[in-house]
């Protein structure tokens, strides 16, 4: 029922589209086990399925959800993900394209937080399938997202991670290995090796150099977290308008820098990858610069290990004896200590999204057999929802304020402790908790951050363009810490170099699109002159000239 429902309203979108007249039969492209294939159909039996298309969207509009623990197709893991957003998830659910594999199979992300209440919120995602061969995360992510959404109100871990948490949950991220049974991707390439990697040539402490060979999906990633795209689109306008308004001395461009700057990622700060192959949390590093076997601690070693240590112990089996490989450490290792690897995705999300991402082995066995996947779903929906909340709700979190003086325009006022002329504003900052190198940088509108952080006594830097950095001391609980900063403005015409560190190519690359933009804007305009001008000397009205042009 759910594959013919499908098909149908694929059949009714191709009715809608197509002429009224002739021909008699028509060509139907349907996507099955993700082959297209083309069906003449007669236009009398296309009727019979768009009435059926209608019977079948409303049964599936006034239906649950009704999730089944079981191994599907490329097409219907993503009819399962949007039946869940429409009915349990209505309230809370949206689907997000991320891009298409190789071989053009979508891939997206279901994502869940509070309606309209995303603003400032910390973003957590669990990805799943990123092995081909290893397909329960496929299975895990849709699993979660309907428990979380059927048990608002009733169990105070979804009622908080649905409102305090921006989740996206990304069932496949190699929808291609899937479909062929193997570990690659089409072209067989692993793409948990296809990482930038920190041992690569160039690479610093908080950048990867890419190479240009990286495969379709590498990219995918990489691209969701940076979230580069849309920014760059109102940074060219901005500056385009800036000048045609002739106040570019004017531009707030420093300011849209900085905001360039902070928007780069996605502020996604923790992560989870599902694996299969063993039972265990793994935590970078993943590489030794040897290449040899043995513990590669990074300097937010304590974190993730108390982030692993997290996982394993809520999860039923991770952390006990019976998990015989890992009984000495009850369910977590550092990921060179186990075996080194080279151009993983949780080194490359730590290093260039500071993104604190951990590597689940969820299974023994590489592709469990589908009566155990209810079983699986319930060893780990404890694990799942601990961390989510370990990494966001109770984490090191706050808002940083500017202290702006001298008669702001801005009448919005935020915080406490504003004097007379004064003005609270929350504003982008980085926040460094030594002797960590990961820049945390807050959100750009709401002036909120998050960072996952073992319990302890921190130094924390916290500084933004414009303004006096500040140094302090945090005592970081079991339960979280949340802190209010207040940054005084340095005097005029100062600065604070160096508060966050931005790649030069990217600054080269913004530059150019800026370059190309203008110059396209510019290159637009001079056309519909001259075209204004060809049609006055012509005697033509503009809007003939138009016609021509359609035509």
């Amino acid at each position: 029922v759910q594959e013919r429902g499908a098909v149908a309203r694929r059949v009714v979108v191709v009715m809608l589209l197509w002429p009224k007249r002739r021909p008699i039969c028509i060509p139907l492209c349907v996507m099955s086990d993700e082959r297209a294939r083309i069906i003449i159909m007669p236009r009398l039996a296309l009727y019979v399925l768009a009435v059926l298309a209608v019977i079948a969207r409303g049964a599936e509009s006034t239906s649950s959800s009704s999730f089944t623990y079981e191994y599907s197709s490329n097409l219907d893991l993503a009819d399962s993900a949007r039946r869940i957003v429409s009915t349990t998830c209505a309230k809370y659910g949206s689907i997000e394209v991320l891009g298409t594999s190789t071989e053009g199979v979508e891939v997206f992300a279901v994502r869940l937080r509070k309606e309209n209440n995303n603003e400032g919120l910390p973003k957590v995602k669990i990805v799943g399938n990123l092995h081909g061969d290893e397909p329960t995360g496929r299975v895990l992510t849709l699993g979660l997202a309907e428990w979380l959404c059927g048990h608002v109100g009733k169990d105070e871990r979804a009622s908080l991670i649905l409102s305090k948490v921006d989740l996206w949950l990304v069932p496949t991220v190699n929808p291609d290995g899937y479909a062929l049974g193997r570990r690659g991707n089409s072209k067989d390439v692993d793409l948990n090796r296809d990482f930038p990697d920190r041992f690569d040539e160039g690479a610093t402490s908080n950048w990867l150099p890419e190479r240009g060979n990286h495969q379709v999906e590498t990219r995918m990633i990489m691209d969701f977290i940076r979230r580069e795209g849309p920014f760059v689109s109102r940074y060219v306008v901005v500056l385009v308008v800036c000048w045609l308004v002739r106040r570019l001395a004017a531009c707030p461009y420093r300011s849209i820098d900085r905001s360039l700057a902070h928007s780069r990622y996605a502020l996604v700060r923790s992560s989870l990858a599902i694996h299969e192959g063993a039972l265990v949390a793994n935590y970078p590093w993943d590489g030794s610069p040897d290449r040899s076997t043995g513990n590669q601690p990074s300097p937010d070693d304590a974190t993730f290990r108390d982030l692993a240590r997290g996982y394993a112990s809520a999860h039923r089996k991770m952390s006990l004896a019976s998990n015989v490989e890992f009984a000495k450490t009850k369910g977590i290792t550092n990921g060179a200590a186990w075996y080194p690897i080279y151009g993983s995705m949780q080194d490359w999300n730590y290093v260039v999204a500071g993104c604190m991402e951990l590597t689940l082995e969820v299974s023994e066995d590489k592709w469990p057999d589908e009566s155990k996947l209810p079983g699986l779903f319930e060893d780990n929906l404890p694990a799942m929802l601990e961390f989510i909340l370990r990494s966001s709700v109770r984490s090191f979190s706050g808002i940083v304020y500017g202290i702006h003086t001298n008669g702001s325009s801005n009448n919005r006022k935020a915080g406490a402790g504003a004097g007379a002329g004064k003005q609270n504003l929350p504003i982008p900052a980085s926040v460094t908790v030594h002797p960590s190198f990961m820049n945390t940088t807050t959100d750009p509108t709401a002036g909120t951050f998050y960072r996952p952080l073992a319990p302890g006594t921190y130094t924390v830097e916290v500084a933004a363009e414009g303004f006096k950095p500040k140094t302090m001391q945090v005592e970081m609980a079991e339960d979280g810490v949340f802190v209010r900063v207040y940054l005084n403005m340095l005097s005029s015409g100062a600065t604070t170099a160096g508060w966050l560190v931005v790649d030069p190519r990217e600054q080269f690359q913004s530059g150019v699109i800026i370059v190309v933009g203008v110059a396209t804007i510019a290159g637009g305009g001079l056309f519909w002159i001259h075209q204004l001008l060809l049609s006055r000397s012509s005697g033509r009205s503009l809007m003939s000239s138009l016609k021509i042009l359609r035509r």
